[in-house]
Parts: C-alpha cells; sequence; structure tokens
C-alpha cells in the first residue's frame, strides 16, 4: 500500500507564502484617495514688498524635504498671503510640478504663500504622512510624473495625472514601521553628509594653510591650467536606441549641480559603449572632476566611477599622475 507523505516546505516556500499573505492586506489606491485637499499656489506673480514677512515659495524652494528660503526668494506682505493663502497645515506635503519636478518638501508652519509650481496636498488623519512623503520620492512615481511631464520648454505635470497615480496602500500598523525605518535612515545620512561637510572643511583649512599661507619662496608659481587637463563633452544622438541606457554613467548639468562638492554616485541617464565611441563624449577616470559650463555654472563634483558627461560641461584631470584630490581642493580654493 502507497501512502502519501506530506513534504514540509521549504525556507523559500514559507517565505514567499508568507509575502503573499502579507502583501494581500494592502490595497490599491490612488493618491486622491488618501488625501482631503490637493491644489496647487497661486498662477500669477503677487505684489512684492522686501519687508514682508510671508515668503513666495516655488518648487526650487523644495529641497531634501523641507523649505529652503533662498537669497533670491521673494517676499510679500501679510495682506497678500492673506488673500493668497492655502490651506496648509501639519498634514501637507508639497510636490514641485513646473520647472522643478519632483522636489518634495513637508509643510512645518513656515510663513508662506506657493507659486504655481509649487502643488500641495493634506494627508487624511487615517494614513501615515510620512508614508506618503516616501511613496513621492519614490523613482515609481518620480518616473511617473516624468513620463507624463508636458511642455515646450517648462515642463508641467497637472493636477489630474498627479491625483490619479496608483499605489501599494498597506495597514497603517505597516505603514508606521516602514516609515520610521525609512526616517532613520534618512537621518543617518544626514548625519553622514554633516560629518562629511565638517571634514571637506578641515581639509580645505588645512591646504590653504599648507599651499598657500606657509607657501615657500622657492616654489614655482604656475596658472590653474598648468597643472589640470580640461576636457569637452558630448551627447551621443538621442534618437539611436542602441546608444542609450546601458552601464556607462552620463552626466548633465542637473546631476552635477545637485551633487556640487560631493561625490557623485550615479547619473539619471546612462550610455552604451557603442555610444561612447559614436560620439564626442569622453570617458573620465574615478576620482577625477566634472563641472557645470552652462545653465547653473561653476557647480563641480568628484566622480565615484568613470563617466562620461554632455557638452554643458568640462572634465577636469590632474596632469601629475595621482593628484585628483589636490586637484580637487586646488579648483576649491581658486
Amino acid at each position: 500500500m502507497i501512502t502519501d507523505t506530506i513534504k514540509e516546505p521549504t525556507l523559500k516556500e514559507h517565505i514567499d507564502r508568507v509575502g503573499i499573505e502579507f502583501y494581500s492586506r494592502w490595497k490599491k489606491v490612488m493618491l486622491q484617495d488618501v488625501v482631503s485637499k490637493l491644489g496647487d499656489g497661486l498662477h500669477g506673480t503677487p505684489e512684492y514688498d522686501l519687508n514682508g514677512e510671508y515668503y513666495f515659495i516655488n518648487g526650487n524652494n523644495l529641497i531634501d524635504g523641507k523649505i529652503v528660503i533662498k537669497e533670491n526668494t521673494q517676499r510679500v506682505t501679510e495682506n497678500e498671503y492673506l488673500r493668497y493663502k492655502k490651506e496648509l497645515n501639519d498634514r501637507t506635503i508639497l510636490l514641485g510640478i513646473n520647472g522643478t519636478i519632483g522636489n518634495v518638501a513637508l509643510y512645518n508652519g513656515e510663513k508662506c504663500i506657493l507659486g504655481k509650481s509649487a502643488c500641495y496636498f493634506n494627508v487624511i488623519d487615517s494614513v501615515s504622512k510620512d508614508y506618503i512623503k516616501y511613496v513621492i520620492i519614490d523613482k515609481t512615481f518620480q518616473s511617473y510624473i516624468e513620463n507624463f511631464a508636458n511642455g515646450s520648454t517648462i515642463m508641467n505635470v497637472s493636477l489630474k495625472v498627479i491625483r490619479e497615480y496608483a499605489f501599494s496602500l498597506p495597514p497603517i500598523k505597516e505603514q508606521n514601521s516602514i516609515a520610521s525605518i525609512l526616517n532613520s535612515l534618512d537621518e543617518k545620512i544626514d548625519l553622514l553628509h554633516r560629518q562629511n561637510k565638517t571634514l571637506e572643511q578641515l581639509a580645505e583649512t588645512l591646504f590653504r594653510q599648507w599651499f598657500v599661507e606657509e607657501a615657500e619662496e622657492s616654489w614655482e608659481e604656475k596658472s590653474l591650467y598648468d597643472v589640470i587637463e580640461l576636457i569637452g563633452g558630448g551627447t551621443p544622438k538621442t534618437e539611436v536606441a542602441e546608444y542609450w541606457d546601458g552601464n556607462i554613467q552620463w552626466l548633465s548639468c542637473g546631476d552635477i549641480a545637485s551633487n556640487h562638492k560631493s561625490f557623485l554616485m550615479s547619473s539619471e541617464k546612462a550610455i552604451t559603449d557603442i555610444g561612447l565611441q559614436n560620439s564626442s563624449t569622453r570617458l573620465l577616470p574615478k576620482f577625477s572632476m566634472a563641472i557645470t559650463a552652462r545653465g547653473t555654472v561653476g557647480k563641480y563634483c568628484l566622480l565615484s566611477e568613470p563617466m562620461a558627461f554632455s557638452q554643458s560641461n568640462y572634465g577636469i584631470k590632474p596632469k601629475y599622475e595621482g593628484c585628483y584630490f589636490f586637484t580637487y581642493l586646488l579648483v576649491a580654493h581658486v
């Protein structure tokens, strides 16, 4: 007599089953389902006042999850604020939707009114605001709004597109757990950035002391161009598909500007070996520098791996072997 034996599930099968059960409790929603209000700012220009207490905020003021007031940020009076204010509160998330697309910030009671390039939405109480923040920071959402953006010169994303973004929403307990973990990682990243900034300032101070203030009279004086090689870039033809989406990072001005005075780890676009060979772009070695030459001019960074770059930038290599970090500090000093 043959009897059936019960086969114990493998570890992988058990994990897969638990995963299916876990994710089955996540429901599919659209962004409009989890917000009480979604709108954009003023489609026009308020009356500015240099002595005003309120700031006119646009998408370019939304940086790394915070509203950042810049030197050129315009001010308005309380009367203008009362005329154009929106329903912003401690459940509000801000998103850049015109020109500067995809920037995200949490509203923390700042005295401001919004321009049309800033969208706002108020997350309902039953949903974690931090979880929704990470939903819209995620590359899936960022790619979604980039694909639906339109405009001949200034790209714009409609409120309809944002409202209809669909994603998976776990129960509130999982939302809070996920957001807590990601917040913890963000705090550690922020700490490392601040530590790096301190170390960079120390390095610049030592460089100035050793090679400028205490420079010996016997040292030979040269120009910057005597010790660096300035290299032009290029762009493979965008209509040739086989030139793109390869494994060679290709830098635009935006990639460099957003990583100013730091290591650049990756770029928005990549090219293939064929694209590199059939264009005027050049491949810079690891630890070289790239600097912007158009748009936001003069932003620079170090490369964490060999990368190519557009004609709107220059590559910088030392003429003396191995002097990459010295070259970086020299450029930073001048």
